[in-house]
């Protein structure tokens, strides 16, 4: 397989990815009634896909089929006072009819992690990954996706106080740069105009503080304060400011049950454009039971940004519903609907939803088949992002 330009050096980590995996790796040996401290999981996931709508166009048109490869490698060090990890992979897509949706990325992942006294722990952490575009199109699929990369520092205090309560705090500074792409961004006359070499380049910086306080057994309330900075270097019409309050409580697993329900207030402050105040919340509640079955249903309301810096008000709720068949085979089924309003720059809505069905066979201690299938659906005000899309995807993994 040629490679050449931008993909070159996708390829050639690629190649490298794919050896290290293919050829395996033992965990690092310790000594007799030694703690492990190091650890190398290689993997390799092959899936074949088929798509009825591969541009997400309105009239559906243009199917395909495709192969996807992605090796993998991770890596943890542990140690009693600080933790290293990686995780390495590079994904390659190809398409039989479709030569523009070809294309390599990379998902390189770090962090170090150390105590530096007593509750306060600093962590720094790095990701070289493909990043959705927009809000409202399938996060996975090519035509959605630009490499980008997240630098985050945070350091965290945490702290047990009297009475079972704990107390946390965190700062955390990030950089974030993005491949140019093109992009809707805020126009002056409250449109939109399309950048076609966007930079979705950011600095942003936040703050929170956590209090938890024990309300009975197993059960326990908490308060969290957030604070949030977003500059952007190309436009400062996207720059904006938030502020969030949230009080719950969080059920902690006992047998089959956890619980976890919110709800506040939030604050968008943007530099340029109305502000926007909301009604924040969410809730999650998880069952499962002796005989393999397992319930997850979740609700939140929440702000959002797409990759531009464009202003959501997000409100999603999700059905999951899995049964394991004894320990090698499982089915999955999971259902969605999302309402995006848009706060940046009009008042246009967005509702979109699907399903998805999954069943997973464990062919041995080290390799796994599974076949899925997908729907998708966008509508809403804007009609130029409808579109209908149906997958069919067989994957095969083998985990060493």
């Amino acid at each position: 397989m040629a490679c050449s330009g931008s993909d070159r050096i996708v390829c050639r980590a690629f190649a490298s990815v794919t050896m290290a995996t293919l050829m395996g790796a033992t965990p690092g040996a310790a000594e007799e009634g030694e703690e492990r401290r190091f650890s190398w999981r290689p993997s390799l996931r092959v899936t074949g896909v088929y798509d009825d709508n591969v541009f997400f166009e309105d009239d559906g048109e243009e199917d395909d089929a495709g192969l996807w490869l992605k090796p993998r490698v991770e890596l943890d060090y542990r140690a009693p006072a600080f933790e290293l990890g990686a995780d390495l992979s590079a994904e390659l897509r190809r398409y039989a009819s479709n030569s523009s949706l070809n294309d390599a990325y990379l998902r390189l992942k770090g962090f170090a992690e150390a105590g530096l006294l007593p509750g306060l722990t600093a962590r720094l952490a790095n990701a070289y990954v493909p990043h959705a575009r927009q809000l409202g199109a399938p996060e996975t699929d090519s035509n959605n996706l630009v490499q980008s990369n997240r630098t985050d520092a945070e350091l965290r205090y945490w702290r047990e106080l009297p009475r079972g309560r704990e107390i946390e705090v965190g700062l955390r500074g990030t950089r974030f740069f993005s491949e140019s792409y093109a992009a809707d961004v805020p126009a002056g006359n409250g449109g939109t105009v399309v950048d076609r070499n966007f930079h979705a380049n950011y600095w942003e910086g936040a703050g929170y503080a956590e209090v938890q306080s024990p309300l009975f057994r197993h059960v326990r309330t908490f308060l969290r304060a957030q604070l949030r900075q977003r500059v952007f270097d190309d436009t400062g019409r996207t720059d904006f400011r938030d502020a969030s309050l949230l009080a719950g409580i969080r059920k902690e697993w006992v047998r089959d049950l956890s619980l976890d329900v919110a709800g506040g207030y939030g604050l968008v402050d943007r530099d340029e454009g109305d502000n926007e105040s909301r009604f924040l919340g969410r809730a999650a509640l998880e069952y499962r039971t002796d005989s393999g079955w397992r319930f997850d249903l979740s609700l939140r309301n929440q702000f959002s940004a797409d990759l531009a810096g464009n202003d959501f008000v997000d409100t999603t709720g999700r059905l999951e519903v899995e049964k394991h068949f004894g320990t090698r085979t499982a089915a999955l089924a999971s259902f969605f609907v999302t309402r995006l309003e848009n706060d940046s720059w009009d008042a246009d809505q967005n509702l979109y939803g699907g399903a998805e069905i999954e069943l997973r066979r464990k062919l041995s201690r080290s390799t796994q088949l599974s076949l899925s299938y997908r729907y998708w659906q966008n509508g809403g005000d804007y009609e130029l992002d409808d579109f209908q899309q149906n997958r069919v995807a067989l994957e095969f993994t083998y985990r060493r």
